[in-house]
């Protein structure tokens, strides 16, 4: 299996932020067939082949997600969208790892 795991720094409220996460997996849902779902400050999702989560704290958000082999080939481009996506939503947020 392969391991994507991003941080991103925000300054929204936890509301904003939340709302921001929900944006962005809308936007990757729609084009990988993902669900998700909300258990407490974190978002996570799965389909064949993926699992992850996107947890929202007051001033952070960490997205870990694990890849299967038929996805493992894809790990940098998905690892990329998956960064583009986040930052976007997040307003241009900086990576913090």
């Amino acid at each position: 299996m392969a391991h994507i795991a991003i941080e991103r720094t925000h300054s929204l409220s936890m509301d904003a932020a939340k709302s921001a996460v929900q944006s962005a997996a809308d936007s990757l849902a729609s084009k990988y067939g993902l669900e998700s779902a909300w258990d407490g400050d974190t978002l996570k999702f799965s389909r064949s082949g993926v699992d992850g989560a996107l947890a929202v704290s007051a001033d952070k958000v960490a997205i870990d997600v694990q890849l299967g082999m038929m996805f493992a080939p894809f790990k940098g481009m998905l690892e990329d969208e998956i960064a583009r996506s986040v930052d976007k939503a997040l307003g241009g947020a900086d990576s913090v790892a």
